[in-house]
């Protein structure tokens, strides 16, 4: 799923709950609900304004009727429009949109595990090495999960050559109760790798990677590093990737 697309399924949950008053500067800023993230998202792109204003279009047609998919279809196109001509958008949306995903799996909403693995496949940061080291770009860009199973079944420039890569992760802001994720990260490995396994504090937790497009996702509670190793059938190591502690994102 884009970003577009994510951001527009909670714009449309706004415009259901707040009506023509989706944008009111009198209405209560937070992201503690789905139609409070969509109405801060709908307020980043087309601003604050006064009751009684006209809606700006085509928020206005959603708001009309939000569950019809034309429309919000149109209002996607805006955004994608949108994300590609103000360079430092797409990571700010990328940002609230994490923050209530990590609020939602704190609360135990497991479903919020899902549209954050989705948000980071889509997340692409691109890096340049200079003589003082790796350096990444001010802003991030978004573009969807480059491989197509369907398409391209056996597309592997992903992995350039290697039997598994790191894609993206998230962290908690702090340690969390007992039974939630601290840390998330996604990846993807070659055919060749049947488990994965996951090595912290000095204990391995091994699982089958029972994974028809490659994807793997490991959570792990602990706010510690931790290395995600990838086996063949036989047992054998053939990749494994370190991940530091890194602080929250």
């Amino acid at each position: 799923m884009s970003l577009s697309e994510q951001a527009v399924r909670y714009m449309a949950a706004a415009a259901a709950a707040y009506g023509p008053q989706v944008l009111a500067s009198s209405a209560q800023a937070g992201t503690d609900t789905p139609e409070m993230l969509g109405r801060g998202l709908l307020r980043m792109l087309f601003g604050v304004q006064d009751p009684g204003l006209e809606l700006p279009l085509p928020l206005a047609d959603l708001v009309a009727s939000p569950a019809d998919p034309d429309r919000q279809a149109v209002l996607e196109e805006q955004v994608d429009s949108m994300l590609d001509e103000q360079p430092g958008l797409p990571s700010a949306i990328s940002e609230m949109l994490a923050g209530f995903y990590r609020q939602q799996a704190a609360a135990g909403d497991a479903q919020a595990l899902v549209g954050l693995g989705d948000l980071l496949n889509w997340q692409q940061v691109t890096y340049s090495r200079t003589g003082e080291g790796w350096t990444g770009q001010r802003h991030s860009y978004g573009s969807s999960f480059g491989h197509d199973p369907i398409a391209r079944p056996g597309y592997r420039r992903d992995l350039d050559g290697q039997p598994m890569v790191c894609g993206g992760s998230a962290y908690a802001t702090q340690p969390p109760p007992p039974g939630h994720p601290a840390i998330i990260v996604t990846g993807r490995a070659a055919p060749a790798v049947t488990h994965i396994a996951l090595i912290q504090d000095g204990h391995e937790d091994r699982r089958p990677l029972r994974s028809h497009f490659g994807v793997w996702v490991v959570c792990t509670e602990q706010l510690t590093p931790f290395q995600v190793a990838g086996l063949d059938q036989d047992g054998t190591v053939l990749a494994t990737l370190h991940i530091p502690l890194r602080g929250p994102r």
